[in-house]
């Protein structure tokens, strides 16, 4: 990760839960976090109708099959997950507990791993990814930074998180979540489905 850890913290960010604060000034334009993904999968094609708990389910498999669902906690949302009669979220989690079997994960593993990639993962350059740090950044209607995918020379992906305004240090770093901040409200409290508030 760089710049280095040291120059944010996690913590309570009041009723949008943890987040990410600067604990030093970083000027507009300067990167903020830049971090390599925990793992990735292709997103589907835009024309696809796949829906939000399969894009989100195959991030989850990658994750369990690379035995990385440890290096996940801390990530889900501090309160419960809520029991869903979302049929394709059922359908996704019952897909998944066959992979956590084989991963030697218990079954309850699934829907966390599942919510875990549906409030966290990044579209980058094609892919949906997670990153642990980042993650930890909240959305904003009137974000201070902004996130970029890049691959480094060996060709690991990764995300960088630039000011895009000037920061001070014990500012909330946000950036948006969704990509067209001028859209009316509804459509984007719709891109903003996935995660507990809205615009």
């Amino acid at each position: 990760m760089w710049p280095d850890a040291s120059l944010h913290e996690v913590r309570d960010s009041g009723e949008r839960g943890r987040g990410l604060f600067a604990t030093r000034g970083f000027a507009a334009g300067s990167p903020v976090l830049c971090e390599a993904v925990l793992a990735s999968s292709p997103l589907p094609a835009p024309s696809s109708d796949a829906s939000s708990w399969v894009v989100a389910a195959s991030l989850a498999r990658v994750l369990l099959e690379r035995g990385l669902a440890g290096k996940t906690r801390g990530l889900e949302p501090r309160s419960a997950i809520e029991t869903s009669a979302d049929a394709e979220e059922a359908e996704a989690v019952a897909a998944l507990r066959e992979a956590a079997a084989a991963a030697s994960e218990p079954a309850e593993e699934a829907r966390r791993l599942l919510h875990v990639v549906a409030r966290n993962a990044f579209a980058l350059l094609g892919e949906q990814a997670l990153c642990p740090r980042a993650a930890m950044i909240n959305h904003s209607c009137s974000p201070n930074a902004t996130q970029t995918g890049f691959r480094t020379p060996d060709g690991a992906l990764c995300v960088c998180v630039r000011a895009v305004t000037a920061i001070t240090p014990g500012e909330e770093v946000v950036i948006s979540y969704v990509a067209d901040l001028t859209a009316p409200p509804a459509e984007r409290a719709l891109a903003l489905a996935p995660h507990p508030f809205g615009p």
